[in-house]
């Protein structure tokens, strides 16, 4: 009997043990199929800390499966948000000169990266957070407060290794050169970092990675991406440079304006949203206002292909792509690899600027919810080079080359300037400067004296202070031209040797040769720059870069690295004297002021004398037309402006003291060479043939044109090829 009752004891344990194996098995098997389920609605690489970075989706584990806690995609800031970040001021394209190349699995990742360890690194030079003063709160989203968190803490680890590599407080190498401080052993102590960094790579969001997963040159190249931006940050603290881009000038309100101004309109769309799975690849979904809004940004044009295919070509190795399958619009982003001295150190160009100049327009004032800005057409143009004055637009009209502005996105509505005033009513009867700018409307008693908002020399002034972008509006570059260089002369493959476009850029060549050699640790201008032959406008042959030959017409590549090169030759020489970058500006717009009226007087007088010539020639029965550019006067003031430069750049040959005027001066002289070099666009279009100028086939083959808005795909998927 007691054999019987071990034996069926035996058989229940035998039977308990595969019933409980067989349940192991059924969980597993659940297990399993949960978690393929979610690959398959996320994607694996969701999962992968190596591709995404920050934006890794963390697996539940096995109790949240069991409890059906299933992953989600993260929510992340739309590119409408990140353009208008750009408008805050949050970054400026020196990111993307500094950026890593993109993943190839997933494009955004890098972009983003760079978006957030700037806004983390912006949010601690400023009392308050980016985010919030864009009226955008993180209140729910724990996605992006994580993200922060992230940027944060590696941001935090950056500055700490910059500070022990550098050792500025307590090292005995700070040593005096000249009238500025400089760092000794800089480039022995980059190279102890750049080595200490790749050896130190484990430490990067190690926790996150999956069993088998190794850090891969992406993310050792976004290190040293942070790094740059990071010391950056030093430079300014250590004033070895000086942020020279500048906040747009607060506008005294007087009158209810935003009620009889034309203003933008655009909607008010969520700044956030979740990201969508494509082919198991995690995609941010994009608009065509938010594609063209970040092209723009980004210094580049759109072009559609046979309707099925478009493409842009920017700044610093960048490229983007779309391409049409299965009735799916996806885009990809890709930026090449660069050495990683290669960069200038420089703040470069604002997106704002970029946005709004590609479009024909200067912005120089801000209020709450609107942004000044001048429209320059032709109509405006001609009063431009007469000094006539100019006034806000009515309500009910407004240059139809803004309409491609308007629809972009964008952090504020516009206020646009650029109807012709004539009344020249103002306190005290004093005499208005040439170009004032009023801001009168309808409502407003026009018999009664006003005083003017701004001048159209400051507006001008202002593009060395943030607007160094590496293309804009071809009128407007022709207005911008004039103001400076007192006339229209667009150089190009008609130039010769010793025309005042190649004596200026080589003369800006040697004063950068200058800086940089009095400041050769800090390697401010990249390996690019420090190679460069200063003597190259002439197209020899043995030379190595082409952003300074004025015999060729100018693409974003060439004026992207030439334009950071400038950006970082101002900063420098402003942080090399001992003035606020305000009273830079201020003295560059007494300086713009004088050029402008010197322009206005010998524009004046070459139409007078063309009037005369044409009634001899009609006296004679030879039949002739006027000109309205000013294109023959003398060239004076234009060879001038090489000879300024050359003279600060014997100052700081001699180590002489650097004054407010040689800042002035060079930066007058900056905008010149960019009027000359910058590449040219003809109107940007919402739709085709809502240009009011010259159709596309007529006048200047050397112009570029960008696809119209309402051309380009409602709807594309960012992240997939």
């Amino acid at each position: 009997m007691a054999d019987i009752n071990l034996i069926l004891t035996w058989i229940q344990t035998v039977a308990t043990v595969f019933g409980l194996a067989g349940v192991l098995v059924a969980v597993y098997t659940l297990l399993q199929s949960l978690n393929q389920s979610i690959m398959t609605s996320i994607g694996q690489i969701s999962f992968s800390a190596k591709s995404m970075g920050y934006f890794v989706v963390k697996s539940p584990g096995i109790l949240g499966l069991l409890f059906g806690n299933k992953p989600e995609l993260r929510r992340l800031p739309t590119i409408a948000c990140l353009v208008r970040a750009g408008d805050n001021k949050v970054y400026t394209s020196a990111i993307f000169d500094q950026a890593p190349p993109s993943s190839t699995t997933v494009c955004w990742v890098n972009l983003y990266t760079q978006f957030f360890n700037q806004l983390v690194l912006h949010q601690q030079s400023n009392s308050q957070p980016s985010l919030l003063h864009m009226g955008i709160k993180l209140e729910g989203i724990e996605s992006v407060s994580d993200i922060l968190s992230k940027a944060g803490s590696n941001v935090q680890k950056m500055k700490e290794r910059l500070k022990d590599v550098l050792n500025v407080e307590n090292s005995q190498d700070v040593q005096e050169d000249g009238d500025f401080r400089v760092v000794s052993s800089w480039d022995s102590r980059m190279r102890k970092f750049s080595l200490a960094s790749r050896s130190q790579t484990q430490t990067w969001d190690e926790e996150s990675l999956l069993p088998g997963e190794e850090l891969t040159q992406d993310l050792r190249l976004e290190k040293e991406s942070l790094y740059a931006s990071v010391q950056r940050y030093w430079l300014y603290k250590n004033r070895q440079l000086a942020n020279c881009v500048l906040e747009l000038d607060d506008y005294k309100l007087k009158t209810a304006l935003s009620k009889h101004a034309r203003a933008q309109k655009f909607s008010s769309a969520d700044n956030f949203q979740r990201l969508i799975t494509v082919d198991q690849k995690p995609c941010i979904e994009v608009s065509r206002e938010e594609l063209a809004g970040l092209a723009l940004s980004l210094g580049m044009c759109l072009t559609v292909r046979e309707h099925n295919s478009i493409e842009g070509i920017g700044p610093f190795g960048i490229y983007i792509s779309g391409h049409r399958i299965d009735m799916q619009w996806r885009l990809h982003i890709s930026h090449q690899h660069r050495q990683a001295d290669r960069p200038t150190k420089g703040s470069g160009d604002s997106i704002l600027f970029a946005k709004h100049m590609a479009c024909g327009s200067l912005p120089f004032q801000q209020s709450k919810g609107l942004i000044h800005c001048v429209c320059v057409n032709h109509e405006v143009l001609h009063s431009i080079l007469k000094g006539e004055h100019l006034n806000i637009y009515k309500r009910d009209r407004h240059p139809s080359s803004l309409n491609y502005l308007i629809h972009l996105p964008a952090i504020s509505q516009l206020c646009i300037y650029g109807e012709s005033y004539q009344n020249s009513q103002n306190p005290g009867n004093k005499e208005l400067p040439l170009g004032s700018i009023f801001d009168i409307t309808s409502k407003d008693d026009v018999s009664a004296p006003r005083e003017p908002v701004s001048t159209w020399p400051k507006v001008v002034a202002r593009i060395a202070f943030g607007g160094l972008v590496p293309q804009a509006n071809n009128i407007l570059v022709d207005a911008v031209q004039f103001t400076v260089g007192t006339r229209i002369n667009p150089c190009g493959p008609e130039c010769n040797p010793g025309d005042p476009c190649i004596n200026l850029v080589n003369a800006l060549a040697n004063l950068r040769s200058i800086i940089d050699h009095k400041a050769r640790k800090l390697n401010l201008f990249g390996a690019l720059g420090r190679h460069e032959i200063l003597d190259d406008s002439l197209g020899s042959p043995e030379s190595t870069v082409s952003e300074t030959n004025c015999l060729a017409i100018s693409n974003c590549r060439h004026t992207g690295a030439l334009f950071a090169r400038y950006m970082t030759l101002f900063e420098r020489l402003v942080a090399m004297s001992s003035h606020s970058v305000v009273e830079v500006y201020e003295k560059c717009c007494e300086i713009v002021e004088i050029a402008y009226q010197r322009a206005v007087e010998k524009e004046f007088k070459e139409i007078e004398a063309r009037k005369r010539r044409e009634v001899e020639r009609q006296k004679e029965g030879k039949d002739s037309t006027i000109k309205v550019y000013c294109r023959t006067p003398g060239r004076d003031d234009e060879d001038n402006l090489a000879k300024i430069v050359n003279n600060v750049e014997a100052k700081i040959k001699y180590e002489e003291l650097v004054t407010v005027e040689d800042c002035a001066n060079v930066a007058r002289c900056i905008i010149a060479a960019w009027a000359w070099r910058v590449r040219k666009l003809r109107d940007l279009e919402w739709r085709e043939g809502d240009s009011e100028h010259m159709p596309p086939t007529f006048g200047r083959p050397e112009l570029d044109r960008s696809a119209a808005m309402a051309d380009l795909p409602s709807v594309l998927a960012l992240g997939i090829l």
